[in-house]
């Protein structure tokens, strides 16, 4: 029998040397390589990463279990990865996500005032509050001004807390704050509250109740409110 020497060889080593290393293997020695060779195929699990696979005996570093248990856990982990990776069921059944924005309670009684353009175009509506564990319900238009770019929501939930609208002029350089749920690149899971200052108050005559600020809002922001310090 010939056996493969790994590593380069030398033209100028003699053919006998070569065959007196191979020869020189002590027979023990050799008969464990072939036990090496014809290692029991067994069921490895690897309990750091919850993976199971079929190896070699000898280079199972894991657990090794029966093949009903390796069956077990690789349902396991599949169900696992189709919780973790399947898209949630459409709020809507036969509908699918078209885009998203912020709002806020003004009363009681369910009812979100937001950006016409959010809901623009949409076949149905649905409200993720913040303050009920984040579940999507579905909800209604109530109507729309897409002049003042305003819009009206119904959600079948009692909030514990709702905005109250201030009555005056804005004036520049007041301090406000806007919470919402800007994208910025991901899907945020929670509000986010970003601060800036007025930047400038138009005439009431001229443009009501409209101001400019300085402030870092991002796409989906769109419905929220803002916070103005009382001065």
């Amino acid at each position: 029998m010939v056996l493969p020497v790994p590593g380069f060889l030398s033209s100028r080593v003699p053919i006998a040397a070569m065959l007196l290393v191979i020869a020189g293997l002590p027979h023990g020695a050799a008969a464990e390589r072939l036990d090496v060779v014809q290692s029991t195929m067994v069921w490895c699990h690897d309990t750091s990463r919850n993976l199971v696979s079929q190896r070699p005996k000898h280079r199972c570093s894991g657990e090794i279990v029966s093949e009903e248990r390796a069956r077990e856990i690789k349902k396991s982990r599949r169900n696992f990865m189709m919780k973790r990776f399947n898209k949630p069921p459409p709020v809507v059944p036969g509908r699918k996500l078209g885009g998203t924005g912020t709002g806020f309670f003004i009363s009681a009684d369910g009812y979100v005032l937001t950006n016409a353009h959010v809901i623009d175009d949409c076949k149905a509506i649905s409200v993720r509050p913040a303050a009920s564990g984040g579940k999507d319900v579905v909800s209604k238009l109530v109507g729309a001004d897409y002049a003042q770019d305003l819009a009206l929501i119904k959600a079948p939930i009692k909030p514990p807390a709702y905005a109250r609208l201030r009555a005056g002029r804005v004036l520049a350089d007041e301090e406000v704050t806007v919470v919402g749920y800007p994208l910025h690149g991901r899907v945020t899971i929670k509000p986010i509250k970003v601060e800036g200052r007025v930047y400038r108050s138009f005439d009431t005559n001229v443009r009501p109740q409209r101001f400019m600020m300085k402030i870092d809002i991002r796409r989906g922001n769109s419905g929220g409110p803002i916070r103005i310090a009382a001065g």
